[in-house]
């Protein structure tokens, strides 16, 4: 995935994609969500949560290639789709960022408890 940075003030978010994958399984979780979706009870909670979020927070994750993260370690592929691009950043579980951690816990609570969000629409 290439490094870039998440977000720019004025821009908004359309579409915020998870996939974590590793641990002691090895197993694979995907999670997605539509900032725009009226449908989405969950939709405005993310698109304000990375309106919050401060992109220099970012900047040192998205300039550096991801760890390895360990063995039985996480690693997360985090994309987000907005004015018909694409920003992904790629990350091991040491080197999750305080900032980005309720998204990326939540996006991995509905890859838990929904698991129609698991599959990427296009």
């Amino acid at each position: 995935m290439s490094s870039r940075p998440l977000r720019g003030k004025g821009e908004d978010v359309t579409r915020i994609e998870l996939v974590r994958s590793g641990g002691f399984a090895g197993m694979s979780l995907r999670s997605a969500v539509d900032t725009s979706s009226p449908d989405d009870p969950d939709a405005a909670w993310f698109a304000q949560a990375l309106e919050d979020l401060d992109p220099g927070a970012l900047d040192g994750l998205a300039a550096s290639p991801p760890g390895a993260g360990g063995p039985d370690r996480f690693r997360y592929d985090l994309a987000v789709d907005r004015d018909g691009r694409r920003h992904e950043v790629s990350f091991a579980e040491t080197e999750l960022p305080e900032a980005l951690r309720p998204v990326v816990d939540r996006l991995v609570e509905r890859a838990r408890t929904r698991p129609d969000d698991s599959r990427p629409s296009r």
